[in-house]
């Protein structure tokens, strides 16, 4: 199999365009007259993701809570905080600063000169 792979491994290309088509591809959900966003598969993927530690807090706090020590809990909602940013990241994209940055370093405007 692996040889399968590396024989075409220059021909793979990816199908959809990635994150970017996804994120050119959800306004088309927030339109009049348009599916519901409940229809976007990015939608369910998210939910996916977030309801294995929404089922892991609710056990840590109210079914099995004797069974998680300090160290267990902190690295439970370490995790669920990298799998909220991540969620959130995909959602909100990044910040107005970064995409300040990227344009200003591309050359699409100049550095202000100290």
């Amino acid at each position: 199999m692996r040889g399968a792979v590396e024989s075409v491994w220059f021909k793979l290309e990816e199908v959809g365009g990635g994150i970017a088509g996804a994120r050119e591809a959800n306004p088309v959900y927030l339109q009049p007259n348009t599916p519901g966003f409940w229809l976007n598969p990015a939608f369910w993927v998210s939910m996916a993701f977030l309801l294995l530690p929404l089922l892991v807090v609710l056990d840590m706090l109210f079914i099995h809570h004797d069974a998680y020590d300090a160290t267990l809990r902190t690295q439970i909602i370490t995790a669920i905080l990298a799998l909220l940013s991540g969620v959130g990241g995909y959602w909100l994209g990044t910040s107005f600063s970064s995409q300040r940055k990227t344009e200003l370093s591309s050359g699409g405007g100049k550095l202000p000169i100290a």
